[in-house]
Order: structure tokens, then C-alpha cells, then sequence
């Protein structure tokens, strides 16, 4: 039987969390941590506690070398997150900063807010790569508790273990706390994001949304669909359609 939830949000520790959130239909809204990589899970604790304060900040930008070509690499010397999915090719940082900080500033006062009218809240980090301390794991529990109080969320850390054999199919789920799961398992495969993505998907099958959210995420989404129909229509070139549709997703939190 699945567990039910108001809400599901990814903190990290890449955008591969929030792809199978989307992929699984969990993910309602975007996440300010959802398409940013760097930083340690205990830095990210103290960023939600500090309520997101100095989370990007045009002075400690530095550009790195970028594996995407639509887009360029930004390195936050400070909260030490890179920023690969926010600044096209061809415009300037000072140019796009403005419009990047104000989609930042969206999405963490709508977390904030989707948090506190949610009953049922699901936190997830997931990774391939890092595999924090269990102080660690702890002090974002405790940052999450202090910030939205111990009885309405989970929280689960889905980590790669590298002493657990590459054909165990094993996945290990140990309780924590009363808040805190933590899974474990050889979960990387041939896709160098998601892993192996048929065993980290059965680690999600028992989280299910709220009737109501699911019903009401099924709909939206039908919606949108039939506007970027319409819209694209009156479109003939596909990478136009491409962008369009990408466009209307990123505006109404559902960026593809």
C-alpha cells in the first residue's frame, strides 16, 4: 500500500531526485533545489534554515567550463552550488541575473508556502556520488523539524553504497527515526545521472500522492497540454515548439 503525500520535494543532490519524481508523477512543483549540484547535505541545512539567505549572489559567480551547450556553468564560491540550467548561451550574466534570481526567489517562497499548508510533506536526497555522515543526515533532520515541526513530513536518503556488490540487487531500507529513512544499495547502472533506474524506481513504488493532489496534478496537466497544442499549432519550426513548450512549463512550475 502506498504512503500518501500533500507534497514531494527533491533537496539534491542533482537534478536526477526531481527527474524521477517527475518521471513517477510526485513532482507537483519546482524545487529551489531541484536542477542545482554542489554543496554538502549539511550546507544545505543551513540554507533552509537560514531561509535560502545568500543561496545565489551575483558577486561570488564564477564561470566554469559547461558540458551543455544551450547553456553556461555558474559556480556559487559561497553556498557552493553550480548553476548549469539557468543562463542561456549568448546572453550576459549581468543580463540574466535579475530574471534567475527572481525564478529562485518564486520557487523558495512557494516551497516555503506548499510546506506549511501540506499535512503530509515527503523530503527526498538522493545520490550516486556522496554518501554523508549520519551527522549529517541528522542535522537536516533537525533543520527540517525546527522549520515545519516533527509531525507532518518524512524524510529519505536514497545513497549509493560502494561496498555493496554490482549484481546484489539487494536494497537495504533502514529506519533512522521516526522522521528519517535511509535507503542503500548499488544503484549506479548505465546511465551516468539516474543509475540503475529500474531498482531506484522500486524504491519509490510506496510513496503515492494525496487523491486529491494526484486528480488535481492529472488535470493541469491536461491543460497545459492542450495550450501548447493550441499555442504550437500557429508554430512550423520544432525547435520554436521545442522552446515554446519548455517556456510554458518552466512559467507554471513544471519545467521539463
Amino acid at each position: 500500500m502506498k504512503k500518501r503525500y500533500d507534497i514531494v520535494y527533491s533537496l539534491g543532490s542533482n537534478c536526477a531526485c526531481a527527474k524521477y519524481l517527475r518521471d513517477l508523477n510526485l513532482r507537483l512543483s519546482s524545487g529551489p533545489l531541484d536542477w542545482v549540484v554542489g554543496a554538502t547535505l549539511s550546507e544545505r541545512a543551513k540554507l533552509i534554515e537560514q531561509n535560502f539567505n545568500d543561496f545565489i549572489s551575483l558577486d561570488f559567480l564564477e564561470k566554469r567550463e559547461s558540458t551543455i551547450k544551450e547553456n553556461d556553468l555558474y559556480f556559487d564560491t559561497r553556498s557552493h552550488f553550480l548553476f548549469g540550467h539557468d543562463f542561456p548561451v549568448g546572453i550576459s550574466l549581468q543580463e540574466m541575473f535579475p530574471v534567475v534570481k527572481e525564478k529562485y526567489a518564486r520557487r523558495i517562497d512557494r516551497f516555503f508556502e506548499n510546506v506549511r499548508i501540506s499535512k503530509h510533506v515527503l523530503f527526498v536526497y538522493f545520490s550516486l556520488i556522496d554518501f554523508p555522515l549520519e551527522d549529517e543526515m541528522f542535522e537536516m533532520e533537525r533543520v527540517l523539524k525546527e522549520k515545519f515541526g516533527s509531525g507532518k513530513f518524512d524524510f529519505w536518503l536514497i545513497l549509493h553504497d560502494e561496498k555493496v556488490l554490482k549484481n546484489e540487487e539487494k536494497i537495504t531500507c533502514k529506519k533512522m527515526s521516526k522522521n528519517m529513512t535511509l535507503w542503500t544499495g548499488y544503484l549506479k547502472g548505465d546511465d551516468d545521472l539516474l543509475g540503475n533506474i529500474e531498482r531506484c524506481k522500486l524504491i519509490f513504488k510506496p510513496v503515492g500522492l494525496s487523491l486529491a493532489r494526484e486528480i488535481k496534478m492529472i488535470l493541469f496537466r491536461r491543460t497545459l497540454h492542450v495550450v501548447e497544442n493550441l499555442i504550437c499549432a500557429f508554430v512550423f519550426s520544432k525547435d520554436c515548439r521545442t522552446t515554446i513548450r519548455r517556456k510554458i512549463r518552466g512559467f507554471f512550475g513544471q519545467r521539463y
